[in-house]
């Protein structure tokens, strides 16, 4: 039975993605916080080592900020100040609630989610809703960390980057291949601690405290099953860039016909039209394909989080071995 979880993980995780369309909508929303698992690391690591070879010239960002603004700061009249003021409170109160609204629906979907695997029928949207009321500061303070350190880690990956492409010692290459392993490596444990905390915290009702203390404890039983884990979640994740990038070709189709409309007529009126059109069903469909992957990957974490949790799951991989070994 040991090796049938990820399995089943896999299809009560997409049953309950397709099934509850009310989750949609915490799903994409939920989206905004990072995917529970590798992929946001992986991602943060690279965009370091590609693009932070520039690193030195954060340090002057402020400096800049402070030269166009300060420079002249009596220039602009009290109407323009009071507008901008303004506009940096709404826009202050939009992001709160933004960030209210995506960690609360994260801690919906995995209540839902553990709901659906215990009772195997759809569960209900605003019993889990009210769930991630209820366990929002925990969820904010454990998604804080996480964001936290892992920044830490991006910045530590583009000063080596940084080291690496401005020097010409071998040595700095070295330093900087350390510095990208090492995050990753960090970075991956820092990942799975976070998904298991905050499914302690939704799941089990723990404290903060508790529930990080009992995501290093469950890591540190499983920590050969989380990586397999993280493997099928971005497994997953490849499928679905792939699904979004075929979509786009398809949407984007019938707008080479319009081109063609666009030439023979001399009017960019079809070409306008075919963009617009194709451009909001795209959008359409790549955030129903975000929210159904959000949820149906913090689905597979809660399904094999309660299966660690209440009864260990076996490595698939040393499973097999054992059993060669014995045959």
């Amino acid at each position: 039975m040991q090796q049938s979880f990820y399995r089943e993980a896999l299809k009560t995780s997409w049953q309950l993605a397709w099934q509850h369309k009310l989750l949609w909508l915490f799903g994409f929303f939920a989206a905004f916080l990072g995917q529970m698992g590798v992929l946001e690391l992986l991602t943060k690591v690279w965009h370091s080592a590609q693009n932070l070879g520039v690193y030195p010239y954060w340090w002057t960002l402020p400096k800049v900020i402070g030269l166009s603004w300060l420079a002249q700061p009596l220039a602009l009249d009290i109407e323009t100040w009071t507008w901008l003021i303004w506009l940096a409170l709404v826009l202050a109160i939009m992001g709160i609630f933004w960030i209210f609204v995506a960690v609360v629906s994260q801690g919906a979907v995995v209540r839902a989610a553990a709901q659906y695997d215990a009772k195997k029928t759809l569960p209900s949207t605003s019993t889990s809703w009210q769930a991630g009321i209820k366990h929002f500061w925990r969820l904010l303070f454990i998604n804080l960390i996480k964001k936290v350190l892992l920044l830490l880690l991006s910045g530590a990956v583009g000063w080596g980057a940084w080291q690496a492409f401005g020097g010409n010692h071998f040595w700095q290459i070295g330093l900087f291949l350390v510095l990208f392993l090492l995050a990753a490596g960090v970075g991956l444990i820092i990942s799975f601690l976070a998904v298991y905390a905050a499914n302690y915290v939704v799941v089990e009702e723990y404290g903060l405290g508790k529930a990080l203390f009992s995501a290093y404890e469950l890591f540190k039983d499983h920590w050969f099953v989380s990586l397999e884990i993280g493997l099928i979640v971005l497994a997953t994740n490849v499928a679905m860039i792939v699904a979004v990038v075929a979509g786009f070709l398809i949407i984007f189709l019938p707008t080479l016909f319009l081109w063609g409309l666009t030439i023979l007529f001399a009017n960019p009126v079809f070409w306008i039209f075919g963009l617009v059109v194709s451009g909001f069903v795209f959008a359409v469909f790549a955030a129903w394909l975000i929210s159904m992957f959000s949820i149906f990957s913090i689905s597979i974490w809660t399904y094999l989080f309660t299966k660690m949790h209440k009864n260990g799951i076996k490595s698939r991989l040393v499973h097999h071995l054992t059993w060669h070994e014995n045959k």
